[in-house]
């Protein structure tokens, strides 16, 4: 009798979990027509659920190298920042290059660990370098704000796309598809010249030559385009359907 009950058991547990992947299913199907832009659909399926890729854990990498790229500027060993900030660089455009050019290595997760770690990055080395005085202040806000804009509107359109009832589980749901921006041109201009004036910046605390010009211009530069960019998403943002 208990071996019985036992197996009626888990093929009711195994029926739910049908039920839970047919439903995920459908919600990604739902969401891919209700957001235009939505990522890829094959990343959205059920059956891509292998978080564990080598972008993954290269953007993890960057992540957790971010710690340590603060401290090193507070305490002013320059030379250990530069060399960091290289591998990082590196790093950055390895898990790229991986995920687009291997079969499996693409991942929903990494869809949004990418830009994160690229946001947790910048916003890392200007709070630094702002703190020992490399930076303006109100360039690193104008930077800062705009990143924290650009992930508190991704996290309210992924909360709106979910199918009722919301939970908390759906929202975490690594697997689960929700609607994105595609990156704005002026969006990889504003990343590449911010990237740039941090290393010049940097360059200039080991080099005996100065830069002071070349950072001045490069800072009013990174703050159009910051500027720029948040205004063109907020654009995007806004024209897009609500659908609380």
């Amino acid at each position: 009798m208990d071996s019985l009950t036992g197996h009626f058991k888990k093929d009711s547990h195994l029926q739910q979990r049908k039920e839970s992947l047919v439903k995920d299913f459908q919600e990604s199907f739902q969401i891919r027509h209700k957001y235009p832009d939505v990522i890829p659909f094959h990343m959205q399926s059920f059956q891509q659920e292998n978080i564990y890729t080598v972008p993954n854990l290269l953007c993890l990498g960057r992540i957790g190298a971010s710690p340590f790229l603060c401290y090193f500027i507070i305490t002013k060993q320059f030379e250990y920042t530069v060399l960091l900030a290289i591998v990082t660089a590196f790093t950055d455009w390895l898990d790229g290059y991986v995920a687009r050019k291997f079969p499996g290595q693409a991942s929903v997760f990494g869809s949004y660990l990418d830009p994160l770690a690229d946001k947790i990055s910048i916003a890392t080395l200007f709070l630094s370098l702002y703190y020992i005085g490399l930076i303006p202040g109100p360039l690193t806000a104008i930077v800062v704000a705009r990143d924290v804009g650009l992930l508190s509107a991704t996290a309210y359109s992924r909360y709106v796309s979910l199918e009722p009832p919301r939970t908390v589980y759906k929202f975490f749901k690594i697997t689960r598809a929700s609607p994105q921006m595609s990156p704005l041109y002026i969006s990889k201009v504003n990343t590449a010249l911010q990237f740039i004036l941090v290393s010049t910046i940097l360059a200039s605390t080991v080099m005996d030559f100065p830069l002071d010009q070349i950072i001045n211009i490069l800072s009013w530069s990174v703050a159009g385009t910051t500027t720029s960019s948040a205004l063109a998403y907020a654009i995007e943002f806004f024209k897009k359907p609500k659908c609380i």
